[in-house]
């Protein structure tokens, strides 16, 4: 998921889109985040440390993450991007 010019605005999509099926999915096993290594291994780059780059490059940045010992939590703003229940959350 580099990101250039042209499809940064797809690959936020992409990344919101994959970021709400993995909450969802945490959501459905009673947690309220999704651990990095698990990210990577189902929606991830080939690379850990790619797909760490881009959750820090385009989630944290944008205001939609916030990641805490390689646990990825849904901000307010995440909650409303990824389409989540915002009763689970709060």
């Amino acid at each position: 998921m580099a990101t250039n010019s042209h499809g940064s605005e797809f690959e936020d999509d992409l990344l919101v889109q994959r970021l709400g099926e993995a909450f969802k999915e945490a959501r459905e096993n009673g947690k309220m985040h999704v651990d990095v290594d698990e990210f990577h291994e189902h929606y991830g780059e080939p690379e850990p440390n790619a797909t760490l780059e881009v959750l820090k490059n385009q989630g944290v940045q944008k205001g939609i993450i916030g990641i805490d010992n390689k646990q990825i939590r849904p901000t307010p703003l995440g909650i409303k991007r990824c389409k989540l229940d915002s009763s689970f959350y709060s």
